[in-house]
């Protein structure tokens, strides 16, 4: 099976922003479910994403496969992009 597992990308997520290799918070799903509905079962998976079906319908190719580089090129887009639409009221401290 191919993709990269979410929780993998969550981790990958969590490093970027300085949380470190720590494990992530697990609550039971139980306690989700109440605080938030039943849609919240979903999150609970470690669902895999795969590009597979998008390859084979559309003959896409991916030009990127490193998901966390890509989403590092991402954040530092956002930066940017926020940065320079509120630089008169935000500093760079203030970004992420």
């Amino acid at each position: 099976m191919s993709g990269v597992p979410v929780g993998e990308i969550a981790r990958g997520i969590a490093r970027r922003f300085g949380c470190g290799d720590e494990a992530p918070l697990v609550r039971p799903v139980e306690e989700i479910v109440v605080e938030l509905g039943e849609w919240a079962r979903g999150y609970a998976l470690d669902q895999r994403m795969s590009s597979e079906k998008t390859r084979r319908n559309l003959g896409w190719e991916p030009t990127r496969v490193d998901v966390f580089g890509a989403f590092s090129a991402a954040v530092a887009t956002f930066r940017k992009a926020y940065f320079f639409r509120n630089a008169s009221r935000v500093t760079t401290s203030a970004l992420f």
